[in-house]
């Protein structure tokens, strides 16, 4: 299958196999961005795999002497992730999502595997963030020239029209019989924003299940799981949080261990339009693309939270973040942003513990 690229392991064959060691430069350009540690915790040789998945580069990590089964593992992953593909992307035209993009707004449709899951969960994460994630931006986001990859700056009132075909108030959902309808004639339901996560969340449990214990996971250069030895005198994993305005330099080291890790922002994926900057991450609420921050790392138990939560923060004012993290003080943020001078940036920590966060003083 062509789409799978599978660097080592398994049926990809053992010609392929490379063992990073320690402290080794990683051969993928998006995992050095990221800043990955490739030893992984307690200085063992973890070995590497990769696919390509999601529109990035799916990269796992595995102490193969201790999980001779890992490839094959990985393997499966690979199979997993091409099913939930098939269901949830609005980008394959045969998807259970298109499909109830196209037939949903005529009644109520059965919706398939995953679809049944991301629904309630889309909905659950939009009332708990106060609207700031929305699985409903595909308008928006095709307006603004995003979805096709060409951005523009679209009339006010453009964006005033489009912006009421955006919200979780069109889906009807029913949990009892697992249909949907779509209440608004221009609405559709896309799982950017919270797709990432629920399939991390799906590899993750496939690892549990075969006590795979050790490893890490990151899709692109935005979502990162890792579990760590167990080890008491192992910190986990050392991930490099990116400065969002200087490429291929970090602005402060997270220690990751048995939680996930997620990143917005709106660096890569800009345009200028009339002297202004519009980045890529618009926001439910107003149409309009996010301003108040420069990025916003998310650290939690969950990769689904992590994946909702680095957009819905990301779109909220600084007010808005601080009385959120306070409220849920499981939730650990990184945040950038412009200080008022222009010159420099300044970064907003939350909830970690002092051991857990290593500025670099790149600001």
């Amino acid at each position: 299958m062509d789409r799978r690229r599978l660097i080592s392991g398994g049926a990809a064959g053992d010609a392929l196999k490379r063992a990073l060691v320690p402290g080794a430069p990683s051969p993928k350009e998006d995992c050095d961005d990221l800043g990955i540690q490739t030893s992984g915790p307690g200085g063992i040789a973890y070995q590497h795999f990769s696919f390509r998945a999601m529109a990035c580069d799916v990269q796992f990590f595995f102490p193969l002497e201790k999980y001779p089964s890992a490839p094959d593992v990985a393997m499966r992953c690979v199979d997993l992730v091409e099913q939930i593909e098939n269901a949830i992307s609005v980008f394959r035209p045969g998807s259970d999502i298109c499909r109830i993009n196209q037939l949903a707004k005529i009644r109520a449709i059965p919706v398939g595997a995953f679809v049944d899951e991301l629904i309630p969960l889309a909905l659950n994460w939009h009332a708990k963030t106060g609207g700031a994630f929305d699985s409903t931006m595909g308008p928006l986001s095709r307006l603004w020239g995003f979805r096709a990859r060409k951005p523009q700056l679209p009339e006010a009132a453009d964006i005033v029209r489009t912006l009421e075909a955006v919200g979780s108030r069109y889906l009807d959902w029913n949990p009892a019989n697992k249909t949907v309808q779509i209440l608004h004639p221009h609405a559709e339901l896309d799982f950017n924003g919270i797709g990432k996560g629920f399939v991390i969340g799906k590899i993750a449990n496939a690892l549990d299940a075969r006590q795979i214990g050790d490893w890490m996971i990151h899709a692109g250069q935005s979502s990162v799981t890792a579990m760590g030895s167990g080890e008491a005198d192992s910190a986990g994993w050392v991930i490099g949080v990116s400065h969002p305005l200087v490429p291929r330099t970090r602005i402060a080291e997270i220690d990751l261990r048995n939680q996930s890790l997620s990143t917005s922002g709106s660096a890569r994926q800009a345009f200028v339009a009339g002297g202004k900057r519009y980045g890529h991450v618009l926001d439910p609420r107003t149409g309009w693309p996010a301003a108040h921050w420069l990025s916003m790392t998310v650290v939690h138990d969950c990769p689904v939270a992590c994946d909702v939560l680095s957009t819905a923060l990301f779109v909220m004012s600084p007010e808005e973040v601080e009385r959120y993290v306070k409220e849920n003080p499981d939730v650990k943020i990184l945040g950038v942003r412009m200080m008022d001078d222009r010159e420099q940036v300044e970064l907003v920590a939350r909830n970690f513990a002092t051991s857990e966060l290593t500025e670099s003083g790149n600001s």
